[in-house]
């Protein structure tokens, strides 16, 4: 059983993009059910660690993180999906809200290299990005970071399908 909706993304791009989502009930092998498990929960929140460091690095927009939220629960039965997902996605200001509303600090799950990678998809995705504002690794420092850890992008295209890059 399948339903599908699609979600109006306000991206990093000039123009807002509309995505179609697929949600799929977790699949069944035999008698065996087989889930996809994302790492969201607090004793275990490397995935949602690096959702949360794309965002506050600026290589993904609010609407963005959301809409892979959407992918997490889609993803998972919605009994082992934690409750501050929901709340997350209800907030207005996920940034200033994120540890209020979880209760608890996000793991460092990135080398100082990895994070600056995650600054050299911002600057791909965003010519302008650092404009006007002080950031904290070079244009030219974050390329070759990303350059030098192609698992970054790679994991960024795994949490992130609708997003081009």
């Amino acid at each position: 059983m399948s339903w599908k909706f699609n979600i109006t993304i306000n991206s990093l791009q000039k123009q807002p993009a509309h995505i179609p989502i697929e949600c799929r009930l977790p699949l069944n092998s035999g008698n065996k059910k087989i889930k996809v498990m994302w790492n969201i929960i607090k004793d275990n929140n490397r995935d949602l660690s690096f959702a949360m460091d794309c965002l506050s690095i600026g290589a993904i927009s609010v609407s963005e993180f959301k809409a892979w939220l959407e992918i997490v629960i889609c993803d998972n039965p919605i009994d082992d999906i934690p409750g501050y997902v929901f709340d997350i996605l209800d907030s207005n200001n996920i940034k200033l809200d994120i540890y209020k509303i979880l209760g608890f600090s996000l793991s460092t799950v990135l080398s100082k290299q990895e994070r600056k990678a995650v600054y050299g998809i911002a600057y791909t995705r965003r010519p302008d990005y650092g404009a006007g504002y002080d950031v904290s690794v070079s244009k030219s420092v974050a390329l070759k970071a990303l350059q030098n850890n192609p698992q970054i992008l790679e994991r960024f295209k795994k949490f992130f399908p609708f997003v081009e890059i």
